[in-house]
């Protein structure tokens, strides 16, 4: 499978897409032993990706453009091993830093990063 978040290919989409989990309020009260317990149900869960592009600095940029776009919406992503996530909240992605990223004998000058925050919904 293609590595992409959104359907925006990346070089590298490192990280993993983190399980529901159940949510539960816990609380104590003066004069009686023990806790009380108030389950709430499955919930979201938040995580945290690496995206990386190798391309040219205009690339880097368009790349960039098309992932901000995404930012509160709900998507899907395919990271490095192959895992899909759906059902992706995207909370923030981060501001763009590039490096020289020259791979010889191609027209690859640039190396994007970025982070995407994100619950599953």
């Amino acid at each position: 499978m293609a590595t992409n978040f959104g359907g925006v290919a990346c070089t590298f989409l490192r990280g993993t897409f983190p399980a529901k989990g159940e949510r539960a309020h816990v609380w104590t009260l003066p004069g009686f032993n023990g806790y009380g317990i108030l389950l709430l149900g499955s919930a979201d869960s938040d995580g945290e990706l690496e995206a990386v592009l190798y391309s040219t600095d205009a690339g880097c940029d368009a790349w960039y453009a098309s992932l901000k776009a995404l930012q509160g919406s709900i998507t899907t992503a395919t990271n490095d091993q192959g895992d899909v996530g759906a059902g992706l909240y995207v909370v923030q992605v981060t501001p763009l830093v590039k490096e020289a990223g020259l791979i010889p004998g191609t027209t690859t000058t640039t190396k994007g990063m970025i982070g995407i925050r994100f619950f599953v919904i």
